[in-house]
Formats: C-alpha cells, structure tokens, sequence
C-alpha cells in the first residue's frame, strides 16, 4: 500500500497546483477535469474473488458546448484481485494470493454531451497503460520427495507489462460557484492478462468516480 499513497499523494498535490494556476495559463494547456475514484476488479471465474481499489485522475475535455466531444488525460489506478490457487511449477504453489496492480493509464474518448446547465454525457473509447508495479502476497506450498511439506508467506513483485482496452463512461455535470461537480460511472477491459505460473491475470474493473470540472 506504500506504493498506491505515495502516487495518490503525488498526483493529488499535482492537481492542487494545476488547479490554482488555472487562470495564470492559457487553458488550452491545461487539465480541466479532476477525479478520484473507487475501484471494483470485475473478473469472472471461480478461482478469483474481487477486491476494492482507487484511483486518480487528470483530463481534458475539448468541445463541451456541443454534442459531440473529447477527452484525454492520464490516471493512476490501483486495483486488486483474491486467487485462492496458482500452480507455480511442480514443486510448489501458491494458495490465498491477493495481487495489487498499480497502473498508470491514457485514455482516447468520445463524449456525447445533453443538456445546457446540468449536463448528461456518455464517453466510451480506448486506452494505453503502463502496469508500473504488481505485488502478490500468498501463502507458498513447497514439496518434496525426500522432506516435509513446507509453507510460508512469501512476498511477489514481479507482475509488469503493458496493456489496452475499452473504456465505457456515464455521467452528470453540475455547477456549483466557479466549478462544476463531476461525478460518473464507469468499465475498463484490459484486453492483454498478464502471466503468473499457470494463472493469467487481467486488469478489469468498474469505477464510481466524483470530482470537479473548471470552467
């Protein structure tokens, strides 16, 4: 978790600053939405139970008086996942693994834009992303033919690699003084999944994420 504060900080403290040099910078350079979101991996087998994550991110959406719109940006995302087995190899293996992605993503979307003052968008497109770190805590089962069984805890961090896939977002816009409060829903597919032992891994999650929108 030391990791996943230390970035959430960084990238907190970068839209802080951002945030107050708005009216200092020609907007056109500058970041205009700011989220944080809550994370939920969504993975469907029997041998994975999904865990909560968070996120953050910086954006910029182009064209928002019309109905058809952009937006580009780039966010951290930390995400989890429950295996309760993985074959390692034939002497050992992991049981009751939890996995922890830390992920940094640039995301390419349309927005379709409703309304005048309360605003109603769906955005849906693609995304690149950098898996920076993946740690797994387990409990290893080591065998032997000529010994005992042994079992420890043990600590990987050694998941890495990059990724893309689909994103899908609803969401309001409402203003509030000087700003307007964002707040949407969304799915993100990493198509690629990321070898561990026998078990492949795959960076699917929903998000229910609330920030604010500067003018």
């Amino acid at each position: 978790m030391r990791l996943s504060k230390l970035l959430f900080i960084i990238l907190f403290f970068l839209i802080s600053k951002t945030a107050l040099v708005q009216n200092r910078i020609d907007s056109d350079f500058i970041f205009n939405e700011f989220t944080v979101s809550l994370n939920h991996t969504s993975v469907e087998n029997q041998n994975t139970a999904n865990r909560l994550g968070l996120g953050i991110g910086m954006y910029k959406s182009w064209r928002d008086s019309y109905l058809f719109g952009f937006v580009s940006g780039i966010s951290y995302n930390q995400t989890s996942q429950f295996k309760n087995y993985i074959t390692m190899g034939q002497m050992y293996n992991y049981s009751k693994a939890t996995f922890i992605l830390h992920s940094f993503s640039i995301p390419f979307l349309m927005r379709l834009n409703f309304g005048s003052r309360t605003k109603f968008f769906i955005e849906s497109g693609m995304f690149a992303e950098i898996t920076a770190q993946g740690t797994c805590k387990a409990t290893a089962i080591f065998y032997s033919f000529s010994g005992p069984t042994e079992v420890r805890a043990i600590k990987d961090k050694g998941i890495f690699g990059n990724n893309f896939g689909a994103i899908a977002n609803v969401g309001f816009l409402f203003p509030v003084g000087n700003y307007e409060i964002l707040s949407k829903f969304g799915y993100q597919f990493g198509f690629n999944s990321f070898g561990f032992g026998h078990e492949s891994l795959r960076n699917v999650f929903l998000s229910a994420s609330l920030g604010f929108k500067l003018y």
